[in-house]
């Protein structure tokens, strides 16, 4: 009788550890950086298309999500991180999966991450916006230079995310010491601070202060600036030299969580999924050309952004704090 009980229960914990395994094997954790009107889409199309899988999708914020994995390697509860930024994903590499099975060849030429170390997934634009009811208002010009913005008619009117916590700012930032060379960008932006009402903690907080009308020009996120074009509101976006500052985000699964399950929500990420986001989200860089919102700027030029690493945004952003 008791060999029989002693059975029955090795059976059972076979079974139990059996099931385990495969709901493990069929769970599938991405945190991510995206906005909820992007992140929303995305996870209820990853519903549809698995619905076998336990799919789970968690918003951190981009240096919170960096430190998580540096912090926990790849024993972590992450399976993909997604929408990562550039100098991260190099950083990183050596938590990152091989991706050479997957194809790249949607993105262009200039997103292509040469090792495939990682995959490449968005690209941002940073623009100069104005509110011509703001302009007009004040009897103001809409300016037309990067110089013209230092102009003492526009003090109190100007708004701009802080690089030091925001990566909209930074990538002003870097254009800006890109063009000019460091020195000179850091001798425009103490030009520049008269006139600036606020250095925002957040990327998307100087569009929000230029839509309500309390700042006149704005230095933010392009697509975000169009949007609000196609809702009615009266901006303009303003071509300075240069052209746009941009910078790339990418996409990885985590060394060690390789299942057939994270790879097929990988895969189908660049099958299907990014061509969704690029109507609704920022620029992809893909081959074909982006699903571009209308109000984007037509023929848009980018900026050269030079090299990037976490130790030369490092360097940046300390001079930033220490101007």
């Amino acid at each position: 009788m008791k060999k029989a009980l002693l059975i029955v229960l090795s059976i059972i914990m076979i079974l139990s550890l059996v099931s385990m395994v495969n709901a493990d094997d069929n769970k599938v954790v991405i945190y991510h950086c995206l906005s909820s009107s992007r992140a929303d889409p995305i996870f209820e199309q990853l519903k549809a298309k698995f619905p076998e899988y336990e799919i789970q999708m968690e918003y951190m914020g981009l240096s919170e999500l960096a430190a998580k994995l540096k912090n926990e390697g790849t024993d972590t509860d992450i399976d993909i991180a997604l929408d990562l930024g550039y100098v991260y994903m190099e950083d990183m590499k050596d938590l990152w999966a091989d991706h050479s099975e997957f194809d790249a060849g949607i993105f262009a030429d200039f997103m292509q991450v040469e090792d495939k170390a990682w995959m490449p997934w968005t690209m941002y634009s940073g623009c100069v916006a104005v509110n011509l009811d703001v302009m007009a208002d004040k009897g103001l010009e809409v300016p037309a230079s990067w110089e013209d913005l230092t102009k003492p008619e526009y003090k109190g009117l100007i708004q701009m995310p802080n690089p030091a916590s925001s990566g909209t700012g930074y990538i002003f930032l870097k254009m800006l010491a890109e063009l000019w060379g460091p020195e000179k960008a850091f001798e425009y932006f103490d030009a520049l601070a008269p006139n600036v009402l606020a250095f925002t903690s957040s990327g998307s907080a100087p569009l929000k202060a230029l839509v309500e009308k309390e700042a006149g020009i704005a230095l933010c996120m392009t697509y975000q600036a169009a949007n609000k074009i196609n809702e009615g509101v009266n901006l303009q976006i303003v071509e300075v030299e240069g052209g746009h500052p941009w910078t790339s985000d990418g996409t990885a699964i985590i060394k060690g969580h390789e299942t057939d399950a994270v790879k097929a929500v990988f895969n189908y990420l660049f099958t299907d999924v990014v061509f969704e986001d690029a109507k609704i989200g920022p620029e992809h860089g893909l081959a074909a050309g982006d699903e571009q919102i209308p109000g984007f700027p037509e023929n848009i030029v980018y900026a050269e952004m030079g090299e990037d690493t976490l130790a030369a945004k490092q360097e940046l952003l300390e001079q930033w704090m220490y101007e």
